[in-house]
């Protein structure tokens, strides 16, 4: 979060704190913790860098506080991605998405059904304070968090694997890896 540390993972389920402050840079901190399988399927740095949030393929979700060299499993969930705020937003292979306060880790914030199918890309902005989806139902949604109201957007009945969003949120790149098509969001319109 600072450009000063980089969080890795290997496919033997190590997970690396590298120092890049140094000229060349070192590996600080190793840890592998999750006994089922360990495959990592996404890091983010939390809490100012404090914690390394780590999703595996099993669906735990670990914070790693990197200054006490402490590990806590927080739940169960697939993906995970960081908004600029405390808060993380994770989401299932069922369809749910949690939303976490970092200031305690321990106990869910909110959580919500947002579809039938895995989630495949989770997304939480807190300018806006709007949480989006995409899953393998082939639809995007958003969450509107002040009023509570969701938008969805369906395009196909493909699921959609891949999302990325533009800078300023108002486009978004969609990829539905079993037909190849691609598809862009304009949230403008």
């Amino acid at each position: 979060p600072d450009g000063d540390h980089l969080g890795t993972a290997s496919l033997d389920g190590n997970i690396y704190l590298w120092n890049l402050k140094k000229p060349k840079p070192q590996c600080e901190h190793i840890l592998c913790k999750n006994p089922s399988t360990p495959f990592v399927n996404s890091l983010s740095f939390v809490n100012q860098g404090r914690y390394l949030a780590i999703t595996f393929w099993d669906g735990n979700i670990y914070f790693w506080d990197v200054q006490e060299n402490k590990l806590t499993k927080l739940g169960e969930a697939n993906l995970s991605k960081l908004g600029e705020a405390n808060l993380l937003a994770t989401a299932s292979l069922t369809g749910m998405v949690t939303l976490w306060d970092m200031a305690n880790p321990s106990k869910a914030k909110q959580k919500w059904q947002a579809h039938h199918a895995p989630i495949s890309c989770v997304n939480y902005d807190a300018k806006s304070d709007e949480v989006d989806t995409v899953s393998w139902d082939g639809k995007v949604c958003r969450l509107m968090r002040k009023d509570n109201t969701w938008i969805e957007f369906s395009c196909n009945r493909n699921p959609i694997y891949r999302a990325s969003f533009s800078p300023d949120r108002k486009k978004l790149v969609t990829v539905a890896t079993s037909t190849g098509s691609a598809h862009l969001w304009d949230f403008c319109l």
